[in-house]
């Protein structure tokens, strides 16, 4: 939530923030979730059948939360967040000489 509020405040679109926060805590969110999930799944393989079920259980769990985290949070952050007025500035590139020569 800190780094969606940090890309609205500079651009002030819903979209834009949702799309820079997938791509940048997305991606540690997945990994974080892939090693708790393989973690939790090596209870299956245990001789007590309450330690296996916790192991299925909390892996289920931490999916779930993986994905309302990629879904919900976006939908519900589209919702009860109002865009400003602020558009996505575009970056600024710098032109070749040969370019700058042409436009003159």
């Amino acid at each position: 939530m800190h780094t969606y509020q940090r890309y609205f405040q500079q651009s002030g679109s819903v979209s834009y923030s949702v799309e820079q926060t997938l791509l940048t805590t997305g991606r540690a969110l997945l990994v974080t979730t892939l090693v708790l999930t393989a973690g939790f799944l090596v209870y299956l393989m245990a001789f007590m059948k309450n330690v296996q079920t916790v192991g299925a259980v909390c892996a289920f769990i931490i999916v779930i939360a993986f994905l309302a985290d990629i879904m919900l949070v976006p939908a519900i952050m589209k919702i009860i967040t109002p865009e400003k007025a602020i558009t996505v500035k575009e970056p600024d590139i710098q032109k070749p000489n040969s370019l700058k020569k042409e436009m003159i």
